[in-house]
């Protein structure tokens, strides 16, 4: 590991290894782009394993805010990922294709399928599959499939992975509500940008944290890395001494919508 951060696989997303040493014979080539969705059997046997919890936040660093399906960090964005040879239309569809699997809700599942473009509609009929141990058990594996997918995003999707990349130096937070996952404030109010209002724990934007600094630590990435580095310090030089006022706080990415929560 680095600096306590989980080594992991760019090919297999499997963790305790990097890709240089993955031995996987059955590693997936996100180029392949598989035709079919998932079965609810290929998805149930492919359910990823208990993850860590992601790091601490740092602090007194400038933040930057996301909400909604506009926003490339938000789970809503459209974006194809093959995760285990298995194809999904976004963040949301692995998750609540997962979670209808999970529940063996097939009905859930084949309904979820059916609206596999549209995350918003995902997300409304996720939130009505139940699973044994209530909401809080399915907030802690929410936490590990999510991680899962949002790896795979960015190692599949060079220009989000080059927006994330772009938050260098700031701290992510998920504009919502949502007092698990999101800040527990939407765009508009001016807590957002003062994290110690804040009165949600940010779960997600802490997340995003720890995979943008994975992908600083992996050299496959260190071109990109270091590029992006450089015209951020060409920006700054230019811009001069003088900040405008609020400088401290990152335009908004994303809408301001009201989001439900996972």
């Amino acid at each position: 590991s680095y600096r306590g951060i989980a080594l992991y696989c760019r090919e297999c997303f499997g963790k305790g290894h990097i890709k240089a040493n993955c031995v996987r014979e059955h590693v997936v080539n996100p180029a392949m782009d598989p035709k079919e969705f998932p079965t609810l059997a290929q998805a149930q046997a492919t359910a990823p394993g208990p993850e860590r919890k992601t790091p601490e936040e740092p602090s007194e660093v400038p933040v930057t805010g996301f909400a909604g399906a506009q926003s490339p960090f938000s789970n809503l964005y459209s974006a194809d990922i093959v995760v285990d040879g298995l194809k999904y239309s976004s963040n949301e569809h692995f998750l609540f294709s997962h979670k209808a699997s999970e529940s063996s809700d097939e009905n859930a599942f084949v309904t979820i399928q059916k609206v596999k473009n549209n995350p918003l509609e995902i997300k409304k009929l996720g939130k009505k599959i139940k699973l044994p141990g209530g909401k809080t058990a399915w907030q802690e594996r929410a936490s590990h499939l999510l991680l899962k997918a949002n790896r795979a995003k960015y190692a599949q999707h060079k220009n989000l992975r080059l927006s994330l990349i772009k938050t260098h130096g700031t701290r992510l937070a998920e504009c919502t509500q949502d007092p698990h996952w999101g800040i527990g404030y939407s765009f508009g109010r001016p807590e957002v940008y003062v994290p110690s209002k804040w009165t949600g724990e940010n779960l997600f934007g802490k997340m995003l944290m720890q995979i943008r600094e994975e992908i600083f630590t992996d050299q496959a990435y260190k071109q990109e890395v270091n590029g992006v580095l450089a015209e951020l310090k060409a920006q700054k030089m230019g811009r001069g001494s003088k900040r405008p006022p609020n400088s401290q706080n990152s335009s908004p990415v994303g809408s301001a919508a009201k989001i439900p929560a996972i």
